[in-house]
């Protein structure tokens, strides 16, 4: 029991600091006053002198304020504050080591937070948007080439919207190039996204003008359309608000904007300008439509290996019934991030595990640089260390142990390495951001989707409607959970 009391003591002193300091200032001088009231009735002293007996006897308020804070288990904090203080001072005591020590240190960290940063954007597994993780690819797999022969077609798509009622909102895009032609405007080669509505409707991201594509659009004959995004409204539409109606011309044809999507969103693959996707699966022979890749969200209450497991037994389905195509396909769901990966690897003409082995191996290889650096500060540090001999001498001369010295340099180092880990970080955010903004090969290569945009506290989305997508153009507010986010780039 006095164990347990002596920790809420501790505790009560910590947590109440100034009542307590009161408390002890008021018992000081009332103990003053008392004994200095003795020394007058007792030994006939004068009031004055009495007081300043009282005063020696019970020592200065200092004296018990400290005792107040070694209870407290705070007195440390007086003495790494001034530790920091003096370590700001050496900052500018020794410039040239300043100067070397903050410039290698940052360039170490803004390499280190470039790389990792790139490095976890390409290879994880969730998208910063609502819910990320629960975005999914599916891909078929050739058994007799697994590496190589993925190849999904409209007709696959079209049985897994049939069967498949563990992935909500199943789309489909495929990226071709063409000339973008504004009015005034020389044409500029852009990305564009031929994608079927339902892929704005699993980002769950609001347009930021107009609307985006519903299932009307996709619908033969339905007049062109686009949606363009926050780069190309910016840069060859000069940010006009009254640039839904305009027209514009994708390669030969004509199209009428219809919306702008918010600033950041580069969704499938970078990509900043979307068309509906009319392709019918009924023009093809089975196995002989375009090729085009599928993703989707799954539905509430259900994981991945759940829509795994029933995505196969359609499979095994569709392998007996066109054992001419399907004998040896295989369908599978994985995260949307491992399609980017995927898209990056076969961009660079390698292979998935290849890349992300490659990239782990980088990001070794930047810890090592880090430790190098991070030594030969060191060295730096301990070189300044040993000239400050006479310095040691006279702290130890009063009283300093050995163990305060050994505090006051760690907190030098611990200033000079917040301050230039700070630099690095500034810095990284400063190029990581110029990176993906302006198509330079960390934006176009590195992240080809991803890009924050945590603008908007309160997002807009489409609800889903019946398996057919005619519902797409009912919307409902949602408020997001913790940031909101577009699909980067």
């Amino acid at each position: 029991m006095s164990r347990l009391q002596g920790i809420r003591t501790r505790l009560r002193l910590l947590f109440a600091r100034r009542s307590s300091e009161h408390r002890i200032d008021s018992e000081f001088q009332f103990h003053i006053e008392m004994e200095t009231e003795r020394l007058v009735r007792e030994l006939a002293l004068d009031p004055v002198e009495a007081r300043r007996r009282a005063l020696v006897a019970f020592g200065g308020k200092d004296k018990h304020h400290e005792a107040l804070r070694d209870g407290r288990g705070t007195a440390w904090l007086g003495g790494l504050s001034l530790d920091l203080k003096l370590g700001l001072r050496m900052l500018a005591k020794y410039p040239g080591l300043t100067i070397v020590g903050v410039l290698g240190i940052s360039v170490a960290v803004t390499i280190g937070a470039l790389a990792f940063s790139a490095v976890a954007a390409v290879t994880g597994t969730e998208l910063p948007l609502h819910e990320g993780e629960r975005i999914v690819s599916i891909q078929n797999v050739d058994l007799r080439n697994l590496e190589e022969g993925r190849r999904t077609h409209l007709h696959d798509l079209a049985d897994w919207r049939e069967s498949l009622r563990a992935v909500e909102d199943l789309g489909a895009y495929r990226t071709v190039e063409r000339n973008l032609i504004a009015v005034d405007r020389s044409p500029a080669p852009v990305r564009v996204a031929e994608m079927t509505a339902s892929g704005f409707r699993v980002t769950r991201v609001a347009p930021l003008l107009g609307r985006y594509l519903i299932a009307g659009d996709e619908e033969p004959g339905a007049p062109p359309v686009v949606v363009i995004g926050h780069d190309v409204w910016r840069s060859r539409f000069d940010s006009r608000q009254d640039v839904v109606g305009s027209t514009v011309r994708l390669g030969t044809v004509a199209h009428t904007v219809v919306g702008v999507m918010p600033e950041g969103f580069a969704f499938p693959v970078n990509n900043q300008v979307w068309v509906p996707l009319r392709l019918d699966p009924a023009a093809y022979e089975r196995g002989e439509a375009p090729p085009v890749e599928v993703f989707g969200r799954l539905a509430p209450g259900v994981s991945l290996s759940g829509a795994h497991q029933q995505l196969t037994t359609i499979g095994q389905r569709l392998s007996a019934a066109y054992p001419a195509t399907h004998e040896q396909i295989r369908p599978r769901v994985l995260p949307y991030a491992q399609l980017l990966l995927d898209s990056f690897a076969r961009e660079i003409g390698g292979r998935t595990n290849g890349i992300a082995r490659l990239l782990h191996l980088g990001q070794v290889g930047v810890s090592l640089l880090l430790v190098v650096i991070g030594i030969n500060v060191a060295v730096l540090v301990y070189a300044r260390t040993a000239s400050r001999a006479g310095e040691m001498a006279m702290r130890t001369a009063p009283g300093a142990s050995r163990r305060r010295i050994v505090t006051q340099l760690y907190a030098e180092a611990l200033v000079l390495s917040g301050v230039a880990s700070f630099v690095g970080i500034v810095v990284a955010h400063f190029v990581f951001k110029r990176g993906r903004g302006d198509g330079s090969a960390v934006g176009e290569r590195l992240l080809p989707v991803l890009d924050a945009a945590r603008d908007h506290t309160e997002r807009r989305y489409v609800r889903r409607g019946p398996r057919d997508g005619r519902s797409g153009d009912h919307r409902r507010h949602s408020r997001l959970e913790g940031d909101p986010a577009s699909c980067l780039r």
